[in-house]
């Protein structure tokens, strides 16, 4: 197992408590280019509106 399997399998439980819905599509690991460089992000909450 991986490194972002590991910590899906450990945290998925915790993220269930804090009543985060995580979606279908979600991506274990995935880039972010933000302040001119590029980051690798294991997790992140985004929301939506303006």
């Amino acid at each position: 197992m991986d490194e972002a399997n590991t910590k899906a399998a450990v945290l998925r439980d915790f993220l269930e408590l804090l009543d985060w819905q995580i979606p279908q599509n979600t991506q274990l690991e995935y880039s972010v280019e933000a302040f001119g460089q590029t980051y690798k992000v294991d997790y992140a909450r985004g929301s939506r509106g303006g």
